[in-house]
């Protein structure tokens, strides 16, 4: 992004300005073991990383997290996937 824009003529000595992007935003995944889904669901999107659920059998933990990859503290794209295994009943 430029101002002015492309081919646009400006008197010597004007001011332009030239915005650079050092690409996608980098966000460190958070520890989701132990929440339920809906609020890790929940703390991702806030993050702006997507969920991608898959589910074990773990009656102890219905409705929970009980793994998640990458692990937490990774640093990862803004809009990446974050793996979460959540318990469910047999």
């Amino acid at each position: 992004r430029q101002s002015p824009l492309a081919n646009q003529k400006v008197a010597e000595g004007s001011t332009v300005t030239i915005v650079v992007s050092t690409g996608p935003a980098k966000v460190n995944v958070p520890n989701l073991v132990g929440k339920s889904k809906e609020e890790a669901d929940s703390i991702l999107a806030g993050l702006g990383l997507e969920p991608d659920v898959s589910y074990t059998v773990d009656p102890a933990h219905v409705g929970k997290v009980v793994d998640q990859n990458p692990p937490a503290g990774t640093e990862v794209e803004e809009g990446s996937q974050v793996e979460i295994v959540v318990g469910r009943l047999p």
